[in-house]
């Protein structure tokens, strides 16, 4: 029995290493495990500290840009008259260009004129609008880096005047008169607070590795990723504070970027050659009755796959889906999202860009497909235990980063980085430094 559309669907965007999915449910577990090491480790004030700094930072770090940008299409592009969905990669590329004026139809054959004819503005506003959403997603982080620090100094004074049996605490804040959230900005931080080293400086991405970015939405994350770590390290409270976040941020940048586009393909290599079955089509594919109908059906493979050469050396690839639109590999672009269509699921969308490259390794992986097809009793059978097979090479995929992030990553930051760091002890430095602030504050009074 064939899994549902949807669950192939949801399989495929957790083995989209350009999808945010997996970014989120890597990040909440280990968000979940940090806090449960903070307050195990540190007490109830780091684990509403970290808890704040965790979950907060998630929403702004995945939700933030997307948030911004769709603000933006709103207000900013629908006065302008400019089409949000246009990539600009596609007036870049003459073929992509061309494609699109000529095979597009009704509203976005004149949405695609009208950026041809006011390239310069699109690109600008494009631009604009990315460098736009990460600026406001990393103001919105500066808000919650200020009111979290609020919240854990509170919390700390007031269990230090408690400690120390002094009832007016709030009246003796020296703060009182300043809004919450600006606590952390005073212009005299206490010892807790202040920033024990220099700001450091982060090299600016532009042109081409920019776009890496910008035109995925995963390491476009990870823009917001490293101005925070800069945040952070910056307005860390310690030095303490400070190599946690290094520590933390070295792993998520191994397990949440590079473990997606290299570790991963690692694991399915390493499942095609144990079990003999390639697993690097997506399983949306693997899951299509198209696919199944195509490989029982050898002439009608091998005339795909000649098809495909001949364009493909020829009017090019992006002819190629156009007009064989029956070809398998035109349906597993389409399947997979390589291709974008409209909601019809059929039509192409010329706004999109097509990534060739991705096209060819679609027309490989079918072939090896067939190729370890070979012999099989039941095609069927064969590509049912393959798409399965997929499902295990991303699960382990999953479980290799949820080992790494939720429990190796927490345990070196709380029992090995912070005794080193704190002469033995993993409790909470910021908590403690407040509370020798206080005793120290007390001492001057008596």
């Amino acid at each position: 029995m064939a899994i549902s559309f949807n669950t192939s669907s949801i399989i495929s965007t957790l083995g989209n290493p350009e999808a945010l999915l997996p970014l989120a449910i890597k990040d909440t577990a280990t968000s979940l495990s940090l806090t449960h090491f903070a307050k195990t480790r540190g007490g109830d004030v780091e684990g509403g500290d970290r808890f704040i700094d965790e979950i907060g930072t998630m929403i702004i770090w995945l939700g933030g840009i997307p948030f911004f940008r769709g603000l933006i299409n709103k207000t900013v592009y629908k006065a302008a008259s400019v089409d949000p969905e246009i990539d600009v990669r596609v007036l870049k590329s003459k073929q992509h260009k061309s494609f699109a004026q000529k095979y597009a139809t009704g509203n976005v054959a004149e949405s695609i004129g009208n950026a041809v004819k006011n390239e310069k503005k699109v690109a600008g506003m494009f631009y604009g609008r990315f460098a736009g959403a990460t600026v406001l997603a990393l103001g919105a982080y500066l808000g919650l880096t200020a009111l979290r620090q609020h919240f854990t100094r509170k919390k700390s004074e007031e269990k230090a005047y408690k400690t120390f049996a002094m009832q007016n605490f709030t009246k003796q804040m020296h703060d009182k008169n300043m809004p919450v959230p600006f606590m952390a900005f005073k212009n005299e931080p206490s010892a807790a607070d202040k920033n024990n080293g220099n700001t450091p400086a982060f090299g600016g991405l532009t042109g081409k590795g920019l776009q890496v970015f910008m035109f995925d939405d995963a390491l476009n994350t990870s823009i917001i990723d490293a101005s925070i770590l800069g945040v952070r390290l910056e307005r860390s409270r310690n030095n303490s504070e400070r190599a946690e976040y290094l520590l933390k941020d070295a792993f998520n940048a191994v397990f949440l970027y590079v473990f997606a586009h290299l570790g991963q393909s690692k694991v399915d290599a390493a499942f095609n050659k144990v079990f003999k079955k390639p697993v690097n089509l997506d399983a949306r594919v693997l899951d299509s009755k198209d696919l199944t109908d195509t490989l029982n059906n050898k002439a009608k493979f091998e005339a795909d796959m000649a098809e495909f050469e001949k364009f493909k050396n020829s009017e090019g690839i992006l002819e190629f889906l156009q007009k064989n639109p029956d070809n398998i590999i035109t349906k597993a672009s389409k399947l997979s999202g390589t291709a974008a269509t409209h909601k019809d699921k059929t039509t192409i969308d010329a706004r999109k860009f097509i990534k060739t490259e991705k096209v060819e390794g679609i027309a490989q992986g079918l072939k090896e497909l067939m190729g370890s097809a070979k012999g099989s009793q039941s095609l069927n059978k064969f590509v049912k235990s393959t798409r399965n097979l997929k499902i295990a090479s991303i699960l382990t995929g999953y479980g290799i980063c949820f080992a790494a992030l939720g429990y190796v990553m927490p345990k070196l930051l709380y029992d090995v980085l912070r005794k080193r760091m704190n002469k033995g002890e993993n409790t909470f430095h910021v908590e403690n430094d407040i509370i020798n602030e206080v005793k120290e504050r007390l001492a001057k009074q008596a």
